[in-house]
């Protein structure tokens, strides 16, 4: 095998050495917020979300999802059964508006 120190890479030979304690926690906080950021999900377009309140005690996510889809792409609904209220989004600002027309 062949050892990394003391090769040369690319026409350069790097110095090598291990990261002290501090340095070492520093690099893995780096790589934990990189890894937050590319795993993020992308912000949402405006005029996806839509608030609904006053539904029924035995309203159900599915029912939400049922009835809102019937205007358009319904990609997710906040919401969980007994609560007075929630949110819905939608794949597109249309489907949204077209739920309130």
């Amino acid at each position: 095998a062949t050892r990394a120190v003391g090769e040369e890479v690319s026409g350069a030979t790097p110095q090598w050495r291990l990261l002290d304690a501090a340095e070492e926690e520093a690099y893995k906080q780096r790589v934990q917020e990189r890894n937050a950021a590319r795993n993020a999900p992308p912000p949402l377009e405006k005029g996806l979300l839509l608030r609904f309140e006053g539904a029924g005690a035995d309203t159900d996510r599915e029912q939400v999802s049922a009835l809102c889809g019937e205007w358009g792409t319904v990609d997710f609904v906040d919401y969980s059964r007994g609560d007075a209220s929630g949110t819905v989004r939608f794949r597109s600002p249309a489907d949204a508006k077209a739920a309130l027309d």
